[in-house]
């Protein structure tokens, strides 16, 4: 059977994924508004290393088993942290603050 989070518990992990994925939009926003010429194949790694993230945090908020999602968590939080390191001179302050959200979300959970 398995261990359930309290639904007070749940907002960390959603917040970061919808942090997250304003980030990656924003990241979108801000190449696009650039000029220039950009290849699909360009920014598409990027992207997608954007939104495993927050991904991995959208999917923790919904798993049942609190280890499950705090690792999940936990590995959003650093995935956020890497990300906002590499691109620390354009959004990577934005990323950082996301990572804090993540790792919050990741000492919050707790058996109900």
């Amino acid at each position: 059977m398995a261990i359930g989070t309290t639904m007070q518990d749940r907002p960390w992990a959603i917040g970061a994924a919808i942090a997250g994925f304003a980030m990656l939009a924003g990241y979108l926003t801000l190449i696009s508004a650039e000029g220039g010429h950009h290849f699909f194949w360009d920014i598409a790694p990027w992207a997608l290393l954007m939104a495993t993230p927050a991904s991995l945090a959208l999917v923790s908020s919904q798993i049942d088993d609190v280890r499950s999602a705090r690792k999940l968590l936990a590995v959003s939080a650093f995935l956020f942290l890497g990300i906002g390191a590499v691109s620390i001179f354009s959004i990577g302050m934005g990323f950082i603050a996301v990572a804090g959200i993540a790792a919050i979300g990741t000492t919050k959970l707790t058996a109900s």
